[in-house]
């Protein structure tokens, strides 16, 4: 006798957001990667996705190219903008689903099913004893209740599932990790680099790709370039590619409050496009993040053939490896002294080029795709 197929809900609402930050991307990625994959790779698995069309941040017109690209699957669509926390519970019993993964948001807490989270970053955690800021608290939060509700897990780094043990008592065994994977989309673009040095107006600089939060560390970044500024009389300004998240209003009155003004740009969100020219352009790229769950944009960035210096904190050595320099994200002479040490060696600079092009390239979302499939598979 054959074995009975697992239903497997997915909620692919994340696909359907206007501006994207990294855990949007993650299910866009992995869901496609999911998608693109031979049919005998979803043996005993029956998937079935869900789209919150109504969601405000959400852009409908997308689905125009994500649809046909899950013509294999069953989908559902919601648009109405409020109650989907009510109506997924809903659809998952009316699909008789035996699990339900939710990558990034928690809409609820009673389900007619199992439940499975992918767990990003316990970074709220991390940050609360010493950072003052009660919407990291809020962010913890969350995850409490997705480790509350859920009784599978997925953690994008094994820093993040140590963590996931430590702090909220989940045994190992339950958390599986799954790395991120990295786009083809990105990779060395000489045509792209100069289009988004005309459009922006740059010649050399230094680029750091993170949302504005204080997780980030932008302010200390900022102090550790004031100080190259001042020291080693660098002119290569400081660009800063994110939207606003948590304690952006402080990054804001940092940024107001930098001397000279022209020395620092903040370009917001940038299309993807400008994305890979701006890091194929970069003399530098920099994230000096005091905690992050997995760090993709360091993905991004290798794969695009830039050199790369990180914080040597949670889980950025785990992805950079041996193909980047580290520092002490506390230490404002410590970062300062790495971004010279880049910026004024270009042999080292090319060194980094090389590692970190053979380093990107051991990740693949098809990678992760698969590994996401086994999980479901063992998920009890």
């Amino acid at each position: 006798m054959s074995e009975r197929r697992k239903r497997i809900g997915i909620d692919a609402s994340a696909m359907l957001v206007a501006r994207k930050n990294g855990y949007e991307y993650y299910v866009q990625a992995l869901i496609l990667a999911m998608a693109a994959l031979p049919a005998e790779a979803f043996e005993n698995l029956d998937l079935i996705f869900y789209f919150h069309v109504g969601n405000p941040l959400a852009d409908p017109t997308l689905l125009k190219d994500i649809l046909p690209r899950l013509d294999r699957f069953k989908y559902r669509t919601y648009r109405p903008k409020r109650l989907f926390s009510v109506f997924l519970p809903l659809l998952a019993g009316l699909d008789r689903l035996d699990w339900l993964h939710l990558p990034v948001h928690t809409w609820g807490s009673k389900y007619p099913c199992h439940i499975g989270v992918t767990l990003h970053d316990v970074c709220g955690t991390h940050l609360a004893q010493y950072c003052g800021d009660t919407s990291l608290l809020q962010h913890e939060n969350v995850i409490k209740r997705q480790v509350k509700i859920a009784s599978g897990y997925i953690a994008v780094s094994e820093n993040t599932r140590q963590d996931v043990m430590a702090f909220y008592g989940v045994p190992g065994e339950q958390i599986y990790v799954v790395h991120h994977g990295v786009d083809p989309f990105f990779f060395p673009s000489t045509t792209d680099a100069e289009r988004v040095k005309q459009k922006y107006e740059l010649d050399d600089y230094i680029l750091n790709v993170n949302a504005l939060q204080v997780n980030k560390n932008h302010e200390r970044l900022l102090l550790a370039y004031a100080k190259l500024r001042r020291e080693r009389q660098i002119t290569a300004p400081l660009v800063l590619v994110g939207r606003g998240g948590i304690g952006v209003e402080r990054i804001q009155e940092a940024l107001e409050n930098f001397e000279p003004t022209s020395a620092v740009r903040y370009l917001n969100y940038v299309p993807r496009e400008d994305l890979r020219g701006l890091y194929s352009g970069a003399t530098l790229v920099v994230n000096p993040s005091l905690c992050e769950g997995f760090g993709l944009p360091v993905l991004e960035a290798m794969a695009c053939g830039a050199p790369v210096v990180l914080s040597a904190t949670t889980s950025l050595p785990e992805v950079g490896g041996d193909a980047a320099l580290y520092f002490d994200p506390l230490n404002i002479d410590a970062i300062s002294e790495i971004l010279w040490q880049g910026l004024s060696s270009p042999a080292l600079r090319e060194d980094l080029r090389l590692r970190g092009q053979t380093r990107a390239a051991q990740f693949s979302w098809e990678q992760s795709a698969r590994a996401t499939l086994n999980v479901y598979r063992h998920w009890g």
